[in-house]
């Protein structure tokens, strides 16, 4: 049944577009019941089936309860629902368009992410999903509660903080005002009073933490405020076939010049950008499989006005030298 077929809606007595039958029926739905509706959805849509079990087990339903969601979602999406009585499953229509999921290719590999990662323990995953492995570094709950608590009041906090680049952990007071993640950790973006200036912290590193009632000093952070856009293409030296791959990817598309894929970032968040792609000079002397991407506008980075903080000398040895650790503290 298409979207403008028309069917017989019993609320209204009349006959009406599908669409707009499972558009009225839709807004009556419950928010629990819609992500229901939505699970469900994805797994007609991905699996092509889905079983009673599956249901219960996800949303730990009675069997009454699962008797009831098919059939309210059958009377909302006539069209979606078949069942396949040889193997007990319901099967998607053969017009079947989802309502309440939005059938996205990136949302649903992230939630195979979370799933295969144990973040999600719902029991819709694929089984045949594996992920390598992320460090699973602990984060003490109250350091994370007073960083959260300190960014929302505005004050400071005394931590104790073990640097990768000193032997000995140092007493600071920061300030911060945002977190921050880097690709493989989580940071603080906070302001230094022992540096009097802006620095990332790593959450894992700070050993120990205290509230300071003392108001953060009026200081803007330029390098958080302040973003510059990235344009990045695909290698050169690959072969054309493979740079429609590289562009396809990472989502590039076309200008006059060829593919293209611009990046918007907060200056803070540049350096570890750049790491993360293999983007850090000297990128000429890395095969090309090994560094799909060029940053086409590198002069625009390596002359940006970085602000007094951050100088831009120890900028390009962050671009040239640095991992993508948190900014030396």
């Amino acid at each position: 049944m298409a979207d403008d077929d028309y069917i017989y809606d019993e609320a209204s007595g009349e006959w009406l577009p599908a669409s707009e039958v499972a558009a009225r029926a839709a807004a009556g739905v419950s928010p629990a019941r819609r992500r229901r509706f939505a699970f469900l959805e994805e797994e007609l849509f991905w699996k092509g089936e889905v079983g009673r079990e599956v249901l219960s087990n996800t949303f730990d339903l009675t069997p009454n309860h699962v008797t009831d969601d098919l059939a309210a979602y059958k009377a909302t999406c006539p069209a979606n629902l078949l069942y396949d009585e040889r193997r007990r499953r319901y099967r998607p229509g053969p017009r079947f368009r989802p309502r309440f999921a939005t059938a996205d290719p990136c949302r649903y590999l992230a939630e195979l992410r979370a799933h295969a990662g144990g973040v999600l323990s719902a029991a819709g995953g694929l089984s045949a999903v594996e992920v390598v492995p992320e460090p699973s570094g602990v984060v003490d709950v109250s350091l994370l509660q007073a960083a959260t608590r300190a960014i929302h009041a505005k004050t400071g906090l005394k931590i104790s903080y073990q640097s990768l680049t000193t032997a000995e952990p140092t007493r600071r007071l920061i300030f911060p005002h945002a977190l921050a993640h880097n690709g493989r950790r989580w940071l603080i973006r906070a302001y230094d009073t022992l540096r009097e200036g802006f620095r990332d912290f790593a959450l894992a590193q700070v050993l120990s933490v205290t509230f300071d009632s003392t108001p953060a000093p009026a200081s803007t952070d330029q390098d958080w405020e302040t973003r510059l856009q990235l344009r990045l293409r695909p290698n050169p030296r690959l072969h054309p076939f493979q740079q429609d791959i590289v562009a396809k990817e990472y989502g590039m598309r076309r200008d006059d010049h060829g593919w293209v894929w611009e990046v918007e970032l907060r200056r803070a968040m540049v350096v570890y950008f750049l790491d993360a792609h293999h983007l850090r000079p000297p990128v000429s002397e890395q095969r090309p499989d090994r560094t799909p991407l060029i940053l086409e506008n590198y002069e625009d980075v390596r002359t940006a006005d970085w602000s007094e903080v951050r100088s831009l000398e120890h900028v390009l040895l962050d671009l040239i030298r640095e991992s993508a650790s948190p900014t030396r503290v």
